[in-house]
């Protein structure tokens, strides 16, 4: 029979067992090979074994290192980087926050990698204030060790944008990443991993500020550049669809985000399996296309399902989570469950305001939510202090003309029109309805949705005549009956 090939993991093995066994080596020669058979170890995603030979490796130099020793703080590095890779956020700040006197006196390439992942392990564990400190710190010495205008200049300012953004920074974010960017491609420089996740991020920021059609640019520019590169499954390839996706849904080209995201879940569930972090974001926006058609029985088993890693012991605030706290109170509010959608809301603002600085989409959308909640329970007053905060927010942080905002004028809208301030509330309206068409000029479903709100807006005003035109004009839109709110063809049945 011919002899089976080793998988890379057994070659690491074999070879770290023989290391164990040689009594010849020095001690450097036998660190630095540990080490590197742990950063192996670490690209093929075993980590037990990585951290078994960093462990070796720290024990073989105790005897014989400094206490400062460059050796050993490559060692402790990579631990630390081990524990972001198991996205084990707060450890792995832990771990850099023990190293930072030593980050800051070096100045090597490695220290400002160092103090890049230590702001991204602080963002990830909802230090959001430090984690922009230090990630500013990094972009400042990177400039110092390798020149204004190189490349690894260039990669310090796109981590940093990422920083900006994850801290709901989004003006700021889309500042600093459009000239890295286009920096990178006035260079032609070869599209290196971080350019990548740039030009995503740089999409979801245009997303969040309402611009569905500059997102949509950078999704599709990211996906043809990932598809040059790798063969699937590949996780760059499943995060540009997913990307892609969100735009989509967005811009209500429902049957173009379906298999852009059902493509990125089957990749993300061949590479790490079901329940895995990646599978879970997935989930959550394949939950949110579903309650979009109104399918709220599927949307609702989507999201528990997902909802469930968020359940975890010990887990810190995440985005993640914050997110299918959202999708559970959209679903919990159209099924009338209002219990639940304060159970949810409150769950997700508490984490939104602990990871976001101004708090943004996130806590704008959780709160126009619970907005929808109290006005169903009749406190048309707190509905709209909620709205007014929610508007804020948006407005803080540069998102009052994007996709939430929509949302938020026309709950701001409901809750204007239980008080008797229908001028107000027509004014809300028609700026929901400006914003709806330009992010989703193909769509129709919030358009109906706003025309039924406009129609009913007029024949309180004592227009009967202008509420029938609008609703007519709301009918004819309509493609399919089933994915528009009940309570929205009812209004327009009326007239």
């Amino acid at each position: 029979m011919p002899e089976q090939r080793l998988t890379l993991e057994q070659i690491v093995q074999r070879a770290g067992d023989r290391l164990a066994t040689q009594t010849d080596l020095s001690a450097p020669t036998r660190i630095d090979l540990l080490r590197l058979l742990a950063e192996v170890s670490m690209a093929a995603s075993d980590f037990p074994q990585a951290q078994r030979l960093l462990d070796q490796a720290m024990e073989a130099g105790r005897t014989t290192w400094a206490a400062n020793d460059v050796a050993r703080r490559r060692i402790r590095l990579l631990q630390a980087q081990l524990l972001i890779l198991q996205t084990r956020y707060a450890d792995a700040a832990d771990a850099y926050e023990a190293l930072l006197p030593q980050l800051r006196d070096a100045t090597d390439e490695a220290a400002i990698r160092g103090l890049q992942n230590y702001a991204r392990a602080l963002m990830y564990s909802a230090r959001s204030e430090k984690a922009l400190a230090i990630s500013a710190e990094a972009t400042q010495a990177a400039a110092g060790v390798y020149g204004a205008e190189s490349q690894g200049t260039a990669l310090a300012a796109l981590e940093h944008a990422g920083i900006l953004l994850g801290a709901g920074q989004t003006t700021e974010a889309v500042a600093a990443y459009e000239p890295a960017l286009q920096r990178w491609r006035d260079r032609a420089w070869a599209p290196s991993p971080e350019f990548l996740q740039g030009l995503i991020r740089l999409s979801r920021a245009r997303l969040d500020l309402g611009d569905t059609q500059a997102a949509e640019r950078l999704a599709r520019e990211n996906l043809t550049a990932v598809e040059r590169l790798y063969q699937p499954p590949h996780e760059q390839i499943a995060r540009a669809l997913l990307n892609l996706g969100e735009v989509l849904i967005a811009q209500e080209r429902l049957d173009d985000a379906e298999p852009a995201l059902s493509r990125a879940l089957a990749m993300y569930r061949t590479i790490y399996g079901e329940g895995e972090m990646r599978d879970v974001n997935t989930s959550a926006r394949i939950g949110l296309l579903q309650w979009r058609r109104r399918d709220l029985e599927a949307a609702a088993q989507t999201i528990v399902q997902a909802w469930r890693w968020c359940t975890r012991p010990g887990l810190h605030a995440t985005r993640t989570c914050i997110e299918l706290d959202t999708e559970q109170a959209r679903i919990a509010l159209a099924r009338g469950e209002l219990a639940a959608v304060e159970i949810s809301s409150t769950r997700g603002l508490t984490m939104a305001r602990e990871i976001y600085r101004d708090g943004g989409g996130a806590v704008a959308e959780l709160l126009q939510l619970r907005a929808g909640a109290q006005l169903a329970g009749g406190d048309a007053a707190a509905a709209l202090r909620s709205c007014d905060e929610a508007l804020s927010r948006l407005q803080a942080t540069g998102e009052a003309e994007g996709p939430v905002a929509v949302e938020v004028l026309a709950r701001r809208a409901a809750a204007l029109e239980a008080v008797q301030r229908i001028a107000d509330a027509r004014t809300d309206v028609e700026h929901a309805l400006r914003l709806s068409a330009r992010m989703a000029p193909e769509g129709y479903r919030r358009q109906v949705e706003l025309l039924a709100q406009r129609a009913r807006l007029q024949a309180a005003a004592g227009d009967a005549a202008a509420a029938r035109a609008t609703a007519q004009s709301a009918r004819a839109l309509i493609r399919r009956r089933e994915e528009i709110d009940p309570a929205a063809l009812a209004v327009l049945q009326r007239y």
